[in-house]
Order: structure tokens, then C-alpha cells, then sequence
């Protein structure tokens, strides 16, 4: 083994001993960002593909140095709400559960109108379109061309208004009649999204629903979150079957250049979707000779005015010609590698941390539901950093808006919140 896969089994075995105590948080940020970037670091070094190289010096600390900022993001976080007492889990859990305690007719009325946003919107794509990717000859680019702008906002809304749905029935409402119009929504919204044969919203929403039922309700535990875990994936392996009906394991795991038997040509595609966007980085900033000054970060901002595609056309931005093979995602740290160099990776990673931290704490002191919610959206953003960075997409930034705005101003609780600390 080599030596960052020796640090990397070392603290995934210690997380996964703390993460046995009784009465431990499961999904402190620390925990969950370590516990994912060891893992993924220890499935890198095996190099089990051909298109993976030995990484320099420069690579190991542009990659660390995104790391360990991020994580001390979240210990200045730590240090500053020092002293001051944390609610426990369980009493968190009891006081989101008093019936009647918010306002689930408010809920309800944005449940119906977000979904007629996004029916009305999916079906206007699909006219203009003229199929759904599904029912394409080629699935695979199908899903990426489908999409107008503007209208696919509200499509892609649909984590959130699934997300909603599931909120809608946790928070126990005892009116049956509602409770079937928001199930209805619910599986219409979940099978008419899967002909889209998008993966990213469906993680989306597994990921902020299983923070939200572990931090607000007594239904998750580590079996329950496993259990989940395998038929979620199991769900993912389905849709990806679909997109690449054409390619066989076998053939992908040729072209993917593994040293590993054929017997194992299944596990092909999830290894390389993993170890590739560690290469990118590696390759990427070595390979890098300009900087976009802000232009990927704030990609979101610029994807709102409307100027998005001239101003990268304008400043010759392409990230696709750093890649170091077809696949063309990267950690979330390239986005701040390309916009501004180390630096641009050390603070906007220390920020992204203080902020998740900020979140994290609120949550823990104050046990308000908007707090849980927006702490298990950021969970996603933790989850998913090996992959992309969602911070800069429109899509993300309009769902993180919509969900605190629905928290802050609809769904409040009937009277102030009353939680006694325990120690």
C-alpha cells in the first residue's frame, strides 16, 4: 500500500470507531468529509485503470491543501461556538415531532404550485424536444441536450419538491385526504423525472432526505441508512444501464484499461466515475496555464444574467481541454485551482468550510427545522465534492433559495421554539 492509502485506511477505520458510540452524530461534517475523501483517495491509489498515472508532488498538495482548508474552515467554526452547549439529537428529534407544530397548509400550497411550475415545464421540453431521452435512439446525449433555459429551472426543481413531499408526511400531518394529493405529487414528480434519465437530482435528494430524517425524526439509523444506501444505488445502476443500453461491462472495461480480471468488468464504471475527477485534478493543474479570475465559481451568477456563455466564449474559458480523458468531472477544488490558483483553493475552500460549519452549529444550538434542512442540503454539497463542485451551479444556488426561503417565512414553527438543553 502506498503511504496516502495507509492515512487513508487509518481514518476511515477511526471514523468508523468513533461513528459506533452511542449517542455520536453520524453526520458531523468532519466526520462525513473525511470518511468520503479517504475512501475515495484509497480507491485512487490502486490504479486499477490505465488512464491513471503517478501524481507529482504539486498535484498531492494542491489536492491537500484544498483538503486541510476546508477542514480548518470547520474547526474555526468549532472554535467559535466553543462553550456553548449543544442540543442533543434526541431532543431535536422530539421537538420537530410535536404534532402541529408547523404550518403544513402553507407547505401544502407550495408543494401544489412548485409542482405545476415543474409539470407545466416538463411538458413544454418534452413538446419542444419532441421525445423524452429515454425513448431517444441515443439516451446518453439525449439527456444532456433536453433542457430549455428558464423552464428547466423548474424541472430541476424536482429534488426540492420531492424533498417537500417527504417533509410534508414526517411532520405528521393527520388529514388522510392531503396526505394522498402530496404521495400523488410525489410519485408522479419520481417516475416522470426518471425518463429524464438524470441521476445528479435523484442523489440530490437522497442525500438531503437522509439528513433530514436522521436529524428530525427517529426512522434513520446506521442499518436503515445502509439498507437505503443498497437500493438507492441499486436504483442509479438501473438508469445507467438505460443511458448506456448499447455498451456492454465488457467493453467498458477494455476501453477503461483495467488490470483487474474481467470477472470484475461490473465494477468498471462506478471505479472510474470515482478515481477519473481525482486524475483531472492531478493532470489539470499541472497542464494549467491561465485563470479564469472567477468566472467557474461565480458560474452561477453568470448563468443567471443571461452572460454566461459569452463570457466564457469571450475569455477562451474551457475546462474540457484540461481533461486527461472522456470523463469530464473534477473535485471541487479545480473550479477554485482555475479561477484563481493555491490561493483561490485554500480560502474559497476554508470559506466553503466556515460556512457548512456556521450551518452545522446553527442547527445544533438552535434544533430549528430551517436549520436541519438547509445543514442536510450542505451534506450533499460534502458528499459530492469528489465529484463536482455544486456551489456554482444555478440550479443548486435557486434550490438552497427556495428551500430556506420556504422554511423561513411558511413552514415556521406556530410558536417559539422550546427545547430543553441536556447535557
Amino acid at each position: 500500500m502506498t503511504i496516502p492509502q495507509i492515512i487513508s485506511l487509518l481514518i476511515i477505520i477511526l471514523i468508523i470507531a468513533v461513528s459506533l458510540k452511542k449517542h455520536t452524530d453520524l453526520f458531523s461534517p468532519a466526520k462525513v468529509f473525511s470518511l468520503i475523501w479517504a475512501v475515495v483517495i484509497l480507491l485512487t491509489e490502486f490504479k486499477f485503470s490505465g488512464y491513471q498515472n503517478n501524481w507529482t508532488l504539486f498535484s498531492w498538495f494542491t489536492l491537500t491543501t484544498g483538503l486541510c482548508s476546508f477542514l480548518l474552515g470547520l474547526y474555526i467554526t468549532y472554535y467559535l461556538y466553543l462553550g456553548k452547549p449543544l442540543i442533543p439529537i434526541k431532543t431535536i428529534r422530539e421537538s420537530i415531532q410535536i404534532t402541529d407544530k408547523f404550518d403544513l397548509r402553507k407547505l401544502l400550497i407550495i408543494i401544489v404550485l412548485l409542482f405545476t411550475a415543474y409539470f407545466i415545464s416538463y411538458i413544454v421540453e418534452v413538446i419542444s424536444f419532441g421525445t423524452l431521452p429515454i425513448l431517444s435512439p441515443n439516451p446518453d446525449q439525449a439527456r444532456i441536450d433536453f433542457g430549455i433555459f428558464g423552464f428547466h429551472l423548474f424541472v430541476n426543481l424536482e429534488p426540492i419538491l420531492l424533498f417537500f413531499c417527504l417533509e410534508y408526511l414526517v411532520l405528521k400531518t393527520k388529514r388522510k385526504k392531503k396526505k394522498f394529493i402530496v404521495i400523488s405529487i410525489f410519485i408522479i414528480s419520481f417516475v416522470s423525472y426518471f425518463f429524464l434519465l438524470q441521476r445528479y437530482n435523484y442523489f440530490l435528494f437522497f442525500v438531503i432526505s437522509i439528513g433530514f430524517l436522521y436529524y428530525a425524526s427517529k426512522i434513520i439509523n446506521l442499518k436503515k441508512i445502509l439498507i437505503v444506501a443498497i437500493v438507492f444505488i441499486s436504483f442509479l445502476s438501473v438508469l445507467q444501464s438505460i443511458r448506456l443500453s448499447k455498451y456492454a461491462a465488457d467493453f467498458h472495461y477494455v476501453i477503461s484499461k483495467m488490470e483487474y480480471s474481467k470477472d470484475y468488468a461490473m465494477f468498471t464504471w462506478p471505479y472510474m466515475y470515482i478515481v477519473m475527477n481525482l486524475e483531472n485534478l492531478a493532470v489539470g493543474v499541472e497542464k494549467l496555464d491561465d485563470n479564469s479570475y472567477g468566472l467557474l465559481t461565480g458560474d452561477w451568477l453568470m448563468a443567471s444574467t443571461g452572460i454566461k456563455h459569452w463570457a466564457k466564449e469571450y475569455f477562451n474559458i474551457d475546462k474540457q481541454k484540461y481533461l486527461y480523458s472522456a470523463y469530464t468531472t473534477s473535485p471541487f477544488i479545480w473550479d477554485y485551482y482555475y479561477d484563481f490558483g493555491l490561493g483561490g483553493v485554500f480560502s474559497l475552500s476554508l470559506l466553503v468550510g466556515i460556512i457548512v460549519g456556521l450551518f452545522y452549529y446553527k442547527m445544533r444550538i438552535t434544533g430549528e427545522l430551517k436549520w436541519i434542512v438547509i445543514y442536510s442540503f450542505f451534506l450533499f454539497v460534502i458528499v459530492i465534492s469528489f465529484f463536482t463542485n455544486p456551489l456554482t451551479s444555478l440550479n443548486i444556488i435557486v434550490s438552497i433559495f427556495v428551500l430556506w426561503f420556504t422554511h423561513h417565512f411558511f413552514l415556521i414553527s406556530q410558536s417559539s421554539m422550546d427545547i430543553k438543553i441536556n447535557q
